[in-house]
């Protein structure tokens, strides 16, 4: 099982330099324990998307589609694989279609690999249909992914009790679609709490990931319930572990629901998953945090993940 880490999340701003990106990337990688990186797709022109230096870093990655579907849903409300909207979901297919065709560059390549990657039921907000995710399952499942497997990472579902931040499809039909074709399903804390307005949604959610067997991952970020210096309430923004050290830079995210112990009760959880093949951090750090602290940020959330994995090995 691989340890990841998100860390193209953890910026508070936009990445301005080359040495910026190096930080979040070499410089992740660097740390003991990492085994790769959640890298998002952006399509031509990203850094991330720079295959050569990619590879050069090394290590078993997951690229997740999300940043670049969400953009798509910018551009036309109706964009996504689930879309009810014939064009707009054929144009999402094609989306995936180039990072499959980014995903084979890499892995054909010495060093770093993809071993994962990430679907999503957009556009969701009651544009999203079970019945279009699965052909566009299909079609994307049918490809040569290059010694990679899919896996559909779960968002927070519209539900009828409060306004969704994405709105995607529910995991229940996520996990049927995921199950009959043979695909897993990737869970992250912060947007299961934020659907189920709860610290006990995540768990529920993992319980019924490993129940269908088809949970292959586990992303650790955290929300909160009230407004602060994160944002709204209930916002995905990768909140960090509450209680993972002591100063401005943790204190930061006092209000968030994800604590050390939620951590622990999660991964135990996990580790009962047949499938499990990586556990991860994505965090953010504190407004206007400057570069130099990011990688304390992300150091001290990944101890809290680290140590808990070795407690629960004993």
């Amino acid at each position: 099982m691989k340890l990841v880490i998100g860390s193209y999340a953890t910026p508070p701003r936009p990445l301005q330099t080359r040495s910026e990106f190096e930080l979040m990337s070499a410089g992740v990688l660097a740390l003991g324990g990492v085994d790769g990186l959640e890298v998002p797709y952006l399509g031509a022109g990203s850094p991330w998307q720079d295959a050569t230096h990619l590879r050069m870093g090394g290590g078993r990655h997951v690229l997740t589609t999300v940043p670049s579907m969400m953009s798509g849903i910018e551009r036309d409300p109706a964009f996504g694989l689930a879309s009810d909207d014939d064009d707009a979901r054929a144009a999402a297919v094609q989306l995936i279609a180039d990072a499959r065709a980014f995903v084979a560059d890499v892995n054909a390549g010495a060093g770093a690999t993809f071993g994962t990657v990430l679907l999503h039921s957009a556009p969701g907000r009651g544009r999203s249909t079970p019945e279009a995710f699965a052909r566009s399952l299909d079609e994307i499942a049918a490809w040569d992914w290059a010694g990679a497997s899919l896996a559909v990472e779960h968002c927070d579902a519209l539900v009828p009790s409060h306004a969704p931040d994405k709105g995607f499809l529910g995991l229940d039909q996520e996990l049927a679609l995921a199950a009959a074709r043979g695909i897993g399903v990737s869970l992250n804390w912060g947007r299961s709490a934020i659907e189920t307005r709860s610290a006990d949604g995540p768990a529920e959610h993992i319980a019924a990931a490993v129940e269908a067997g088809v949970l292959t991952g586990l992303v650790f970020s955290g929300c909160a319930p009230v407004e602060g210096p994160y944002g709204a309430a209930w916002a995905d923004r990768h909140l960090p572990v509450r209680d993972w050290g002591s100063g401005p830079l943790s204190d930061a995210g006092e209000a968030g629901l994800l604590t050390r112990r939620e951590v622990e009760r999660c991964v135990g959880l996990a580790l009962g998953a047949a499938d499990l093949q990586y556990l991860g951090v994505k965090v953010k750090a504190p407004p206007a945090t400057a570069p130099e602290d990011w990688l304390e940020v992300i150091r001290g959330n990944f101890r809290v993940l680290a140590e808990t994995l070795a407690a629960q090995a004993v």
